[in-house]
């Protein structure tokens, strides 16, 4: 009686962890998008990018620290600086022309401008990849699938062609090409499954999880297509370019640099206050 139990329990957990082998984790494809996004290395960086030029704004935007200074001449004694014949302890401030500081701030402002541009395309350009790879899995596994009907269909009608042939209605030469098709559709499964998992690699890779995790893909392919006009869409990509806007930024980043060379030319002002001390000039000895 035992041993029936502990059979019945080893069976009943076989089949529990079978039944969880089977059962896949379903991916969506904004699931995918947003998976990819967190996981990429290369948006890891630009973010990181982008926070560095922050501190840059903020960095050419400072203004010069004071500085103070304390001057002994004549000093008799270092140990006692104090009972030096001269003293002069002054606290200045250094005040750019105007413009410089601003100039300094346009630059790194455009530079930040510049990073976040670059972090939009880099993430644009992850989205159309996971994107593409997502709906190559997609159509693998369609096809996979239609060839699996065909051979279902292929192998009832070679059946059928046997069955025929037994009762003289059809000729050696049809179940003959019967069985070079279902030769053929075979190796056509075999070359769709596997390109099916070179997809589905690409895709676990792509979105940063292990690859030989399975997940079945929830989302089919759009049904609905916008008709564009090819003029309008490419007015729109164009204004929408971030290739041309970092262009046009470089442009604005040169002639700013151009601006702030020339504004080296103008003088900064220092102003100050100062604490000087003179001793008694020597008196000449006399003869």
């Amino acid at each position: 009686m035992k041993t029936l139990f502990f059979r019945a329990g080893l069976l009943f957990l076989v089949a529990l962890c079978s039944t969880r082998a089977q059962t896949q984790e379903r991916l969506s494809l904004s699931e995918a998008i947003d998976i990819a996004l967190y996981n990429n290395p290369g948006i890891q960086k630009a973010r990181k990018e982008v926070e560095a030029f922050d501190a840059r704004v903020l960095q050419a935007g400072r203004i010069p620290n004071p500085e103070l200074g304390i001057d002994w001449n004549e000093s008799s004694s270092i140990i006692n600086p104090g009972e030096a014949n001269e003293r002069d302890i002054s606290f200045t401030q250094s005040i750019e022309f105007p413009t410089k500081r601003g100039n300094r701030i346009d630059i790194a402002s455009t530079d930040r401008e510049l990073a976040q541009l670059r972090l939009d395309r880099t993430v644009l350009l992850v989205i159309s990849q996971v994107k593409r790879s997502y709906f190559d899995l997609l159509l693998s596994q369609k096809l996979a699938e239609s060839l699996d009907k065909q051979l279902a269909l292929l192998k009832d009608f070679q059946q059928l062609l046997a069955a025929r042939f037994e009762a003289g209605s059809s000729s050696y030469l049809d179940v003959i090409r019967a069985k070079v098709e279902l030769t053929r559709l075979k190796n056509d499964i075999i070359k769709a499954q596997r390109e099916q998992q070179v997809r589905r690699r690409n895709l676990q890779l792509l979105i940063g999880k292990d690859a030989e995790q399975k997940s079945a893909l929830s989302d089919g392919f759009p049904t609905a297509l916008a008709i564009v006009d090819n003029d309008s869409l490419a007015n729109a990509l164009a204004m929408r370019s971030i290739v041309a806007r970092c262009a046009r930024l470089s442009v604005q980043r040169q002639k700013q640099f151009q601006t702030l060379a020339k504004s080296t030319y103008l003088p900064d002002l220092q102003i100050g206050v100062s604490n000087q001390r003179r001793g008694r000039a020597h008196k000449p000895m006399g003869c």
